[in-house]
C-alpha cells in the first residue's frame, strides 16, 4: 500500500513554528498511522489546520459538512458563476441531513451544490477498505445493494 503526506503538510509546520526535528517526527507519525492526531509534540491548537474531509481510519477529527458550505457561501458573492466543491457528508448521515446541506446551500446563496455521502458508490478514489453495507444503512433512508463493498487506503476495518 502506497501512501503519500500530503507536501504542503511540512510547510504549514514550518510557518507554525515548528523546527526540523519536529516537523520530521510528525510527518513520519503520518506516513505511519494516517493521521496527524497523536504526533509527537503536535499542539493541540493546530490539529484544525489539518482536518479533512473524511475522518482518517485511526483518527476522529474532520471537517463538518457544514464547514464545506460555509466555505463556499463566503467565495460565492465574488464569483459570478457556481463553485466547483463537493460537500462530503460522513456514512452515518441521514436523509434529513442531506436535505439540510441542500436548504442551507440555498440559505447561503450558493449557485450550485455537490453531496457526496462517504461510502454511497462501490468504490471511491479516497478510501480502499473493505466494509459490508450495514443494517443501519437502511435505517438511516438510504439503500445501497447488499454486498457492496468500499475500501480504505488507510487499512482496517470500518
Amino acid at each position: 500500500m502506497i501512501k503519500i503526506v500530503n507536501n504542503t503538510v511540512p510547510a504549514a509546520l514550518f510557518k507554525l513554528g515548528y523546527n526540523n526535528a519536529q516537523v520530521d517526527a510528525i510527518v513520519s507519525y503520518i506516513d505511519a498511522t494516517g493521521t496527524i492526531e497523536g504526533a509527537p509534540g503536535i499542539k493541540p491548537e493546530h490539529l484544525a489546520v489539518f482536518d479533512c474531509s473524511f475522518k482518517p481510519a485511526k483518527g476522529t477529527r474532520s471537517i463538518h459538512y457544514m464547514g464545506h458550505i460555509k466555505m463556499m457561501s463566503a467565495a460565492q458573492p465574488f464569483l459570478s458563476g457556481a463553485i466547483s466543491k463537493t460537500v462530503n457528508l460522513p456514512h452515518d448521515c441521514t436523509v434529513d441531513d442531506v436535505a439540510e446541506a441542500y436548504l442551507e446551500s440555498w440559505r447561503q446563496g450558493l449557485k450550485a451544490v455537490a453531496i457526496y455521502r462517504d461510502g454511497s458508490k462501490g468504490a471511491q478514489p479516497a478510501q480502499c477498505f473493505r466494509r459490508q453495507q450495514s443494517q443501519g444503512d437502511q435505517s438511516r433512508g438510504f439503500s445501497n445493494k447488499p454486498g457492496r463493498r468500499a475500501y480504505s487506503c488507510f487499512g482496517g476495518k470500518r
